[in-house]
């Protein structure tokens, strides 16, 4: 749903993945697919050049100390613990 809303946006989206042509038949042109490894510093720094925002759906240590993020103005990490306990519309408080 993050990726729909940033098309309908008209915003530039480039995503790491884990299958380009699976994401590439999903999403089409609208989405540059990068596949790589986000522990490589080379790869990681050619994919983040120009990018102004992240957003994590999984926290995999992605934003370790090794990661150069210059540039970047916005990390967001989503989360989908207290989504999950949401049922028939109706919030269920959690238990933790």
């Amino acid at each position: 749903m993050v990726i729909l809303s940033l098309i309908l946006k008209r915003a530039r989206i480039k995503a790491l993945v884990k299958d380009k042509r699976s994401t590439g038949e999903a999403f089409g042109t609208y989405v540059e697919c990068m596949v790589g490894n986000i522990r490589d510093k080379s790869f990681t720094r050619k994919t983040l050049r120009g990018v102004r925002a992240v957003i994590c759906p999984t926290d995999d240590g992605f934003f370790s100390d090794q990661i150069d993020l210059k540039g970047v103005e916005h990390i967001v990490l989503l989360s989908q613990v207290y989504s999950s306990l949401v049922t028939s519309g109706y919030p269920v408080q959690p238990s933790f």
